[in-house]
């Protein structure tokens, strides 16, 4: 488990932004592999961060929402959250799935998720809603690298897959040191429902079956948010407004 930092959220909730990895532009001139655990650490601090808002204790977290950050790190490796607005840095779209996890966790304290279930139940309860909030959120715009970008090596003669592999193992199974961005003409909101693709790749099992040991609601309303099909449900409003902020 990555080493947990302790600290608290500055006003906005979130920490500055660190320089360490490449920062746009030029995506030109390709983006680096880098190790998973190194892009962890890069965001060491809101990991610690996301942590405290999720209401799980260390173990826990590590054990079930840890696994899901290092398939997302995996996944989308340096790749920017946008072309030329927010987190079109390097590393944009993980850091940018990061702080909205942090501020939906944080909102969803004003959230009564559980209130047709006893004081006792309604502890445990509220616990997993959270965590279904925060891994919507880590993956609201997970679907970006299916619609809006095509990635290549520099020649263009091969292009990654998203639906089949990792741009980590595709990097990897190429030997490529970098790999060059593409964005797609015309791409609009087709990000939204794509990012439901993902939940068998980014969300092991034991996460799904923890939150559906309850019942299905959490399930249910975890995969309406990330796909954006529901924005009035308890789930998907602290993710909306955390994306706003």
């Amino acid at each position: 488990m990555l080493k947990m930092l302790s600290g608290k959220l500055h006003p906005q909730g979130l920490e500055p932004e660190r320089p360490a990895i490449p920062r746009y532009p030029p995506f030109r001139e390709g983006l680096p592999y880098v190790p998973v655990e190194a892009i962890l650490e890069s965001q060491d601090v809101l990991v610690s961060q996301l942590q405290q808002v999720s209401g799980l204790r260390r173990e826990t977290f590590g054990r079930l929402l840890i696994p899901v950050l290092r398939a997302l790190a995996d996944w989308i490796q340096l790749l920017p959250a946008s072309e030329q607005h927010h987190h079109c840095g390097a590393g944009g779209l993980f850091r940018h799935s990061l702080a909205v996890a942090v501020l939906a966790g944080r909102l969803a304290d004003s959230v009564i998720f559980a209130s047709d279930v006893s004081p006792l139940q309604r502890k445990e309860c509220e616990v997993r809603w959270r965590a279904a909030v925060v891994v919507a959120a880590l993956l609201h715009d997970g679907g970006k690298p299916l619609s809006d970008l095509v990635v290549s090596d520099a020649g263009g003669s091969q292009r990654w897959q998203p639906l089949l592999e990792s741009l980590s193992g595709w990097t990897q199974r190429y030997a490529l040191e970098q790999y060059y961005l593409h964005w797609r003409v015309g791409r609009g909101k087709a990000h939204e429902q794509q990012g439901l693709l993902l939940v068998p790749r980014l969300v092991p099992t034991a996460v799904l079956a923890w939150l559906t040991e309850p019942g299905q609601d959490m399930l249910q309303s975890m995969l309406l948010a990330i796909g954006c099909l529901d924005l009035e449900n308890k789930v998907s409003r602290p993710i909306l407004e955390a994306d706003r902020l």
